[in-house]
């Protein structure tokens, strides 16, 4: 790896989550380590969100079954001899349990507009709380929800609404263009000259001389 200094220290962290019995999700970090063996700057990261997604090749790209067993685990690869035995400064933890079930928020729009989740992503655990903000562009107007979990929506009274996840949700926010009244302006002149120039010569979303409301 690049930008690596020589006689430096560096923690290498990898926590590996079992999703199943054939598959893991693996979270690296590395961090620079001062002098007294403090964390300080990140040097990189990366993840593999599933290892059965990886490509089934004869080259080393799956963790091999060998690294494994019921008892124990080997903290490093340098170590594999048939025996466990910790690598230098390395260390490890197995958390047990089952992953949290999850769900996907499946949000679509009709219209112009959009939709943000808090907390965003459009999958999470389930019993979580996601607030839906519709956010119509220029020109628009929020109209309402329809969809197949539309009536599992709560209206927080602030232009949100709340919906809990505990199944996959299908929910549209429809969006509408706001109706528009134009008012003709018109201009003239008495005695010598001409008629005055305006501007702009009209309003947005109306015709030549037309203007709304308030401008």
């Amino acid at each position: 790896m690049t930008g690596l200094s020589a006689n430096s220290w560096y923690r290498l962290r990898a926590t590996i989550t079992k999703l199943n019995v054939e598959s893991a999700k693996i979270e690296v970090t590395l961090t620079t380590l001062d002098g007294s063996g403090n964390p300080g700057t990140l040097v990189a990261s990366g993840s593999i969100q599933d290892t059965s997604l990886l490509p089934d090749t004869t080259e080393n790209y799956k963790p091999k079954p060998g690294y494994f067993t019921a008892a124990t685990m080997y903290p490093a690869f340098k170590n594999h001899n048939g025996t466990a035995g910790n690598a230098d400064n390395a260390y490890f933890e197995i958390l047990t349990g089952t992953p949290p079930v999850q769900h996907n928020l499946i949000v679509t729009t009709a219209g112009s507009g959009s939709v943000t989740l808090d907390p965003a992503g459009g999958t999470y655990d389930e019993g979580t709380v996601v607030a839906l903000d519709p956010v119509p562009v220029a020109g628009w107007e929020f109209a309402g929800w329809s969809g197949a979990n539309s009536g599992d929506l709560s209206d927080n009274g602030d232009g949100t609404w709340s919906i809990t996840m505990n199944a996959t949700k299908e929910v549209t926010a429809t969006f509408t263009a706001l109706s528009v009244t134009c008012y003709v302006l018109t201009v003239g002149h008495t005695g010598s000259g001409s008629d005055p120039s305006v501007t702009p010569a009209n309003s947005s979303g109306c015709p030549s001389g037309q203007y709304l409301a308030g401008r």
